[in-house]
């Protein structure tokens, strides 16, 4: 008469015993597979990306002014950053503006966890200023900004673009590249006139 020894032993079935058991673990582990609530672990996106654009009312540009840009958050990268492009324009006839970028690090219900600014400014001539060799009336600008506090990654979900027109004292920047050209007094004032804000 045949024995069927998985019966005897509680019905185990062979390679399931305690030993075979213990090694299962164990492989399971070492390969990162298996339950664990390790908050240290991330099962969010590897990258999120946004776009953004705007120009003219009802934004804060003027109808001839705008930026667009695009951003990806790279959360596995070493160090996790985001990196983007931004167009900036001026088609306006005469008068340019100072734009700046900044990335909106959310989470899965868009509640804001980080904000990373582009940290410079970018500035745009008009049509006529740049015809007369004053400089672009566009420009595209790559950058990139590390992601400093690395808690919020883990909850990272959504990514929100926000361009703005940056004023600053464009009027030093006109001075300081005049003086490194050689420009002529009459230019000098003719574009510190064309300036808007």
């Amino acid at each position: 008469m045949a024995v069927d020894t998985n019966r005897q032993r509680g019905n185990r079935r062979p390679g399931f015993g305690l030993g075979s058991m213990v090694a299962t673990s164990v492989a399971l582990v070492l390969s990162g597979v298996g339950p664990c609530n390790h908050s240290h672990h991330d099962t969010g996106p590897a990258k999120i990306t946004a776009e953004q654009t705007d120009s003219g009312p009802p934004s804060q540009f003027k109808t001839c002014h705008g930026m667009s840009t695009h951003a990806t958050l790279f959360r596995k990268l070493k160090p996790p950053r985001v990196i983007a492009s931004t167009k900036i324009w001026s088609h306006c006839w005469v008068g340019g503006f100072t734009g700046t970028a900044a990335v909106l690090i959310g989470d899965a219900d868009g509640d804001m966890l980080a904000d990373l600014p582009a940290g410079e400014s970018w500035g745009v001539n008009g049509l006529a200023e740049s015809g007369a060799g004053g400089g672009p009336s566009d420009r595209l600008i790559a950058w990139q900004v590390n992601v400093e506090d690395r808690s919020v990654l883990r909850l990272a979900r959504t990514l929100s673009i926000v361009n703005s027109p940056a004023p600053r004292n464009r009027v030093l920047d006109i001075l300081s590249q005049a003086v490194a050209t050689g420009k002529k007094l009459i230019a000098v004032a003719a574009e510190i006139a064309a300036l808007t804000e």
